[in-house]
């Protein structure tokens, strides 16, 4: 009997070491958790996010030809990387982006400790091996693209003094470049963050990406959320100030500042996703004079010049650098795009220049919306500020005081956003985020006097000023269902068309 129990403790001790090996991997994190970011630039661009083990997480179209690729496909994400990988490449080969042309794919990986070296070396043995069953040669590359190289060099030639700007490499300016694309972060901040850290919002933020992510569907999106959280935003916050009016006048300074906050942070969250999506300088079309001398450079006239247009048939900074990258990963053209690399840099950055002057003509319409917004805070710090007459005590005075002037600060620094003349969606951003947590803080501060009843009618008053926003929330659903439909049809438009042509 006592053998029998030896042998179940020891089974039982063997199946909770399995366990652990299976929730941890081999590096201490999780199965779920980004351990390495992968990306495969072939023309369709594909990034990868991968567990410590070598499992792909998370799989994004990082350009339009890379979400054509990915459209429908299984056999990547949840895959280990040489598979996802093989049928990466064996997709690209199908539909004819992968050709004896293109000698040259790109590849890198950023991971800590030795997961780099062993991730980048399977992932180029898959690409050749995968690649010579179709007959073609390959070889992998991690340097740096035409385009990638031309983003380096403007922005170490921007950040001067920034030490984490000047340590950038091709491999990890792709992994911020990522960060910054999911328009959570500003590139200022995404550059000081650790590797880890970037993997792991990147992974996030792929996940959560819907396969037909299209720019068009994901500016739709934000507009149609935004418009809604900003109506919900609205009901929601006058029936906080109306109940407390109403029930606790006293601690009417929680709900002025609750709204004030809450109001500003919605306000700021809208402005920087129509800041995000109007600086992304390489969406312009160029205008025919830019055209016209990047073509020369290129020895392109008459229908060659269609070459350098994108699907919607633009001439955009974005199209040109993919074609110049097409070329430079052709072992027989690089030399020659190398050799007038200077002359087409200019050209670009001159192209670019124009189109930044527009962005921050487009983002100075905006200088009302900041404008109000600082006065708005100013008027809620204002009102709290009535509220102190000598009849509260002390330790109240002294919370209502340390709102105003929290609301004033956040007010300066809405007016400190105008000052130099130029706004940016990273300091709006930075503003709903200090607002938001502001919001935040009040929340919980104000929850906590409510005694269960109260909680209870202010509930009920929520629900119903929520349902009355049904007219609002339908009209958001329908511009996601529309932009979803435009975005799928897009996206299938295109892969059947390579289809059809690769075959």
């Amino acid at each position: 009997m006592k053998k029998t129990l030896i042998i179940i403790a020891a089974l039982l001790c063997l199946a909770a070491l399995t366990f652990s090996l299976v929730a941890c991997n081999r590096d201490g994190k999780g199965e779920d958790e980004a351990a390495a970011f992968v990306t495969v630039d072939i023309n369709p661009s594909v990034q990868l996010t991968l567990n410590a083990e070598g499992k792909v997480l998370s799989a994004h179209g990082a350009n339009e030809d890379g979400l054509v690729l990915l459209y429908g496909e299984d056999g990547i994400v949840g895959e280990d990387v040489e598979t996802a990988v093989s049928n990466i490449t064996r997709l690209a080969a199908e539909l004819g982006w992968l050709t004896d042309a293109t000698a040259v794919v790109e590849t890198s990986v950023v991971a800590d400790g030795s997961l780099q070296d062993e991730f980048l070396s399977k992932v180029n043995a898959s690409v050749s091996g995968t690649a010579e069953l179709f007959g073609i040669t390959v070889s992998c590359s991690s340097d740096a693209s035409f385009s990638l190289s031309r983003k380096l060099d403007g922005l170490k030639a921007e950040y001067p003094d920034n030490e984490d700007v000047q340590a950038l490499t091709p491999a990890k300016l792709k992994l911020v470049l990522a960060a910054v694309a999911t328009g959570e972060i500003s590139f200022e901040a995404a550059v000081e963050l650790d590797t880890e850290a970037l993997i792991e919002k990147v992974s996030d933020a792929h996940i959560a990406l819907a396969e037909f992510a299209t720019d068009a569907y994901s500016e739709a999106k934000e507009a149609a959320v935004s418009a809604f959280e900003s109506a919900k935003s609205a009901a929601l916050d006058a029936v906080y100030v109306s109940y407390f009016t109403l029930h606790r006048p006293f601690d009417l300074y929680y709900a002025v500042a609750y709204a004030g906050y809450n109001a500003g942070s919605v306000a700021m969250d809208a402005l920087t996703s129509v800041l995000f999506f109007a600086e992304q300088a390489g969406a312009y079309p160029l205008d025919e004079a830019s055209v016209t001398a990047v073509a020369e450079l290129l020895g392109m006239e008459g229908e060659e010049i269609d070459l350098l247009k994108n699907s919607e048939g633009e001439i955009t900074l974005d199209s040109i650098e993919a074609y110049l990258d097409k070329l430079y990963r052709s072992s027989e053209l690089a030399e020659d795009v190398e050799a007038i690399r200077a002359e087409i840099v200019a050209e670009l950055d001159a192209a670019e220049a124009k189109i930044r002057a527009e962005i921050a003509d487009i983002a100075a319409e905006h200088e009302e919306e900041i404008a109000a917004l600082k006065e708005d805070l100013a008027e809620a710090a204002q009102r709290i500020e009535l509220t102190v007459d000598g009849i509260l005590p002390p330790a109240v005075e002294e919370q209502i005081n340390a709102m105003v002037a929290d609301l004033s600060f956040l007010a300066e620094e809405a007016a400190n956003i105008l000052a130099d003349g130029r706004i940016t969606s990273s300091e709006t951003a930075a503003l709903r985020d200090k607002l938001a947590a502001k919001a935040d803080d009040v929340y919980a501060a104000m929850a906590e006097e409510l005694t269960e009843k109260e909680r209870e009618e202010l509930n009920g008053l929520l629900a119903d000023a929520e349902s009355s926003l049904s007219d609002a929330q339908a009209k958001m659903e329908q511009a996601l269902d529309e932009a979803e439909a435009a975005a799928r049809e897009h996206i299938a438009a295109l892969k059947a068309q390579r289809t059809d042509n690769a075959d």
